[in-house]
């Protein structure tokens, strides 16, 4: 089976407390053999408190990562920075990360920075003149802007200022369940006119109260019903939650959420959700 996610914290996770994919992590070297080939994009991350040093964690959390996931055959990496505080307030830092491969940027977590407010801090304020200009940037190196932790004003300050797609990946739809990490119908509007992506999350407080695998559907059948059918795709977030859905342990489980999704929408969506979607935007050839 190809899988294809839009984010974890897995590099991070294993970068922090010195794990490799034998240790016991959602992306577990076991739990990998559960798919043929997985493209994966790992964030980096930051925590709105770092003001110095961002490109320095950046460097050495890649170069203790890299390596690992090289041995693992069956994953292709993509690299992308959750917090804008890697750039340390500087915009020609980006150029730096984009010859490191990083794909996607998100600019804010849960808190703030000079770039932009988080969802969960205020969510009427919005993208600070940095951020503007950062969102500017990303698009001229074709870096994915991230909108998953942006607050509501932070989001349309994105649309103001990027011209073509961006992403979120790792939000649900707000209809659903109603967290402020998660998606309005008018911000799930807007990705697709946009031809973007939006990533699924298995966070419990995003999916439902006592969460299960088969909540999550709930959020797939609204987002195909605003027409996602060539939006969304899978951001678990694995390795960067402390609780997943119950029926849930580690990477290979989202082939229970698959099959499902198999069996209510058929084949050719299933398709789109577990891996061409999210192909057909970062690239990658389908093996």
């Amino acid at each position: 089976m190809i899988y294809a996610d839009l984010h974890c914290d897995t590099a991070t996770l294993m970068y922090d407390k010195q794990l490799n994919f034998n240790s016991k992590i959602h992306l577990n070297h076991k739990a990998l053999k559960a798919y043929d080939i997985l493209y994966q994009c790992f964030a980096i991350f930051f925590n709105d408190t770092v003001k110095n040093g961002g490109m320095e964690y950046f460097e050495k959390v890649l170069a203790y990562f890299l390596p690992l996931v090289k041995e693992e055959k069956n994953i292709v990496p993509f690299i992308t920075i959750e917090g804008g505080d890697v750039l340390e307030g500087r915009l020609e830092n980006l150029d730096r990360l984009r010859e490191a491969g990083v794909r996607i940027f998100g600019l804010v977590w849960n808190g703030e920075n000079d770039l932009a407010v988080g969802a969960q801090t205020n969510n009427a304020e919005g993208l600070r003149p940095l951020g503007i200009k950062c969102v500017q940037r990303l698009e001229e190196l074709n870096i994915l802007p991230d909108v998953s932790h942006l607050s509501d004003k932070g989001f349309f300050d994105v649309v103001e200022n990027c011209k073509g797609r961006f992403v979120a990946t790792h939000s649900n739809s707000r209809k659903i369940y109603p967290n402020l990490r998660n998606l309005t119908d008018e911000q799930i509007d807007i990705i697709i006119s946009r031809d973007g992506l939006i990533g699924l999350n298995l966070y419990p407080p995003f999916v439902a109260e006592n969460a299960h695998i088969k909540d999550v559907l709930k959020h797939v059948d609204y987002f195909l019903q605003r027409g996602a059918e060539n939006t969304l795709c899978f951001g678990c977030d694995l390795d960067g939650i402390d609780k997943t859905p119950h029926g849930f342990s580690s990477v290979a489980d989202v082939k229970k959420i698959i099959k499902l999704i198999k069996k209510l929408y058929g084949e050719e969506i299933a398709e789109k959700i577990t891996y061409k979607n999210a192909l057909r935007i970062l690239g990658g050839e389908v093996k």
